[in-house]
């Protein structure tokens, strides 16, 4: 069986490579368990009235078409393999999110789990 990876999901892997890269900023790859927090914010459609709009910003709605929160986590995971760790693998915990807000993009924050 062969997988193909479409162009825009390559597109975007790649600009999440280049963002982690600069992120990083030549420090070393992080090692042990880790915990993955991703929050996708995407701008409310134009054909959304004011007062559904308003809702939406102050989070009582949220948008749930496409992308899924299941492909957020594994484009950003993926692109982060030797960037910011060695191997996806090492994500132990893991949250995403999509909510509305003012202007689209998406926040990680990757952090080592403390096992004391």
């Amino acid at each position: 069986m062969t997988t193909h990876t479409d162009e825009k999901t390559e597109s975007y892997e790649s600009m999440v490579k280049v963002l982690a890269q600069k992120a990083m900023a030549g420090a070393d790859l992080l090692d042990g368990a880790l915990e993955v927090l991703i929050q996708a914010t995407k701008a409310p459609p134009k054909s959304m009235s004011n007062k559904k709009r308003a809702a939406a910003l102050a989070h009582k709605s949220f948008p749930t078409g496409k992308p899924d929160c299941d492909n957020i986590a594994k484009i950003v995971c993926d692109a982060m393999n030797r960037i910011v760790y060695t191997d996806d693998s090492q994500v132990v915990r893991l949250s995403v999110e999509k909510f509305y807000g003012d202007c689209e993009g998406v926040l990680v924050i990757v952090q080592p789990l403390d096992v004391d």
